[in-house]
């Protein structure tokens, strides 16, 4: 405001100025306009699909014809799948080339030879348009042909270039554009295969489905995946051993087998205080094993399984299963026997308050190490991954009739899990080849939000989901939520609860005994399978195979058939 004459006079508002493509892409690498195309194709990807995201211009990949300012013709041309896949294998080379004269001992850094890659021309051509364009209105940017068309280049070229990325050594000892990859996700916390762009303004992950519905920006990549740096931080595990072939063995172990009415408690004041006359808290606490009985029934069940199939790859119990001492042991069995744990833990806390925490652990490089503790003399194990509930359970009155505990909680109150929520996490880890997997626990299932975006950007092949539910109908939720990642982005899904669950559940019974329908698979190939456990069973050995298939980008490129869909093979009660 001006003051004239002991008066205010007040001023029009300046409207804000509009942000240009330039912003955009400062916003994401600051200082990429003037240093030059970036040499590390995530890098590019980064750039690119960030204002793909903000502007919507990655449409026009299927518009023959479209609404711009210049002249209405072919967007990409008919060669473009096999350009795109030339100039990619041409920029991937460069990379290598760079790596193998300048980085190593008495040479440079590796991100610093990675930058003296000479790029292919048709990658400084696409980049020189952005350049061009960096003065233009991001409003209006996904009018202009040759702007829409230089993001869906530079994506495509950088997105052929990353094949393979974050999914092992395929390329063998003398992949180095595989070793930088993995050096720059390890100096980014595992949340990036990112050079210079930092994590804070985008994050660039391995993918391992392409949806072949609809139009997304997921849908104009195979290999890359674009997670911005919201509320949810992802992490990628890029794992060599166990080494898989087409077969994949989990041992199903549904625990507890019998859950009393009195593991369930109210509690006066819940986690956040918010107890009201509509709402109240509870705690889910079962009487734990003695460590004797906890390493007799893993070893028991861990030999039955071996003796129905000779190789077993993981052991998977469901949402509340173990208690941190319970996982200690079995951590111990499944490292002796080289195999993976994954399991909800009943009695976790928060790291950082120390309030009680609804968790799953997963041990994936459960190889011990051959060389004992220099303390306790026993193998060492890599820390477990940890990664707590996103969702409160919440029990209403049908819950509550469904699972016969009137007598313990109040039906007529929404009964919330005392469980402390905090900063989410999600945790993607490719083994063997061909796998990438992620965990989800009960309810972030169904209320994927806030995870839903990052999880169908990278898209595994497998999500199992830990549940502390009733029978696993195909009629019931589980499998609907299941049928839609299945669907978009085409990742098959296990769902595993407690038989001790199963058996409480009355309005799903189907005897008098109770529902033994422990578990449920879901692949987009051949759809759903409930998992029922025989009479005196304890549990099961499921057997997955791997089915290649080959999916399209919306701009027309396939992947040869490099897609591995996980799907149902047999299985084997105990």
């Amino acid at each position: 405001m001006l003051i004239h004459d002991m008066r205010y006079i007040p001023q029009a508002p300046t409207a804000p100025a509009e942000p240009t493509i330039g912003q955009l892409i400062d916003a994401v690498l600051p200082g990429a306009l003037t240093a030059g195309c970036p040499a590390w194709p995530p890098d590019v990807f980064a750039i690119a699909a960030s204002i793909m995201r903000r502007t919507g211009a990655y449409v026009h990949c299927l518009s023959g014809r479209g609404h711009y300012t210049d002249s209405s013709t072919q967007l990409l041309d008919r060669d473009w799948p096999d350009r795109a896949q030339t100039t990619g294998a041409e920029w991937r080379k460069a990379v290598c080339d760079a790596l193998r004269k300048h980085a190593g001992s008495g040479k440079l850094r590796v991100g610093d030879a990675v930058e003296r890659a000479h790029l292919p021309r048709s990658v400084t051509d696409a980049w020189a348009v952005l350049r061009r364009h960096s003065g233009t209105p991001v409003r209006s940017s996904a009018t202009y042909r040759d702007l829409s068309k230089a993001l869906l280049e530079l994506s495509g070229y950088a997105d052929e270039a990353s094949f393979a990325i974050g999914l092992g050594r395929l390329g063998g000892e003398q992949d180095e554009f595989g070793k930088a990859g993995r050096l720059f996700l390890q100096l980014k916390g595992k949340q990036s295969f990112c050079h210079k762009v930092d994590p804070l303004n985008a994050r660039v992950l391995g993918k391992k489905h392409t949806p072949q519905q609809g139009l997304t920006l997921r849908s104009i990549t195979h290999h890359l995946s674009l997670c911005m740096p919201w509320e949810v931080e992802p992490l990628w595990f890029d794992l060599d051993s166990p080494r898989l072939d087409g077969l994949l063995n989990l041992l199903l172990l549904p625990w507890p087998e019998q859950v009393d009415a009195r593991d369930f408690r109210r509690l006066g004041d819940g986690a956040d205080g918010l107890e009201s006359q509509e709402h109240c808290f509870f705690e889910y606490k079962r009487k734990p094993m003695t460590p004797a009985q906890t390493r007799k029934r893993i070893n028991e069940a861990v030999a039955k399984a071996y003796q129905r199939v000779s190789k077993l790859h993981a052991i998977v119990l469901p949402e509340l299963a173990l208690t941190r001492s319970e996982w200690t042991i079995a951590e111990k069995i499944a490292g002796e026997h080289g195999v993976m744990l994954i399991s909800g833990i009943m009695d976790d806390v928060d790291e950082a308050t120390g309030l009680p925490t609804n968790s799953c652990r997963i041990q994936m490089m459960s190889l011990p190490s051959r060389r004992p503790h220099p303390k306790s003399g026993h193998n060492r194990f890599p820390p477990a991954f940890r990664q707590a509930k996103h969702h409160r359970w919440c029990l209403d009155r049908n819950q509550v009739l469904q699972y016969d505990l009137g007598g313990q909680l109040p039906s007529a109150l929404r009964c919330w899990e005392n469980s402390h929520i905090g900063s989410r996490r999600i945790f993607f880890a490719h083994l063997g080849g061909w796998l990438t997997f992620s965990v989800l626990i009960c309810e972030d299932l169904a209320r994927q939000d806030p995870i839903a975006d990052v999880l169908r950007s990278v898209g595994p092949n497998l999500v199992i989901a830990l549940l502390m539910d009733g029978p696993q109908h195909a009629a019931r939720w589980p499998a609907r939520y299941a049928a839609v990642l299945a669907d978009d982005p085409g990742t098959s899904v296990l769902t595993l609860t407690s038989l001790g669950m199963c058996l409480r559940s009355r309005r799903a019974a189907d005897h008098k005994n109770g529902s033994r329908v422990i578990a449920l698979w879901k692949d987009k190939l051949y759809g759903s399978r409930e998992i029922a456990l025989p009479e005196a069973s304890s549990g099961c050995v499921l057997s997955l195979a791997r089915e290649t298939r080959e999916e399209f980008t919306a701009d027309g490129r396939g992947d040869d058939k490099a897609t591995e869909v996980p799907v149902f093979s047999g299985i084997f009660p105990l």
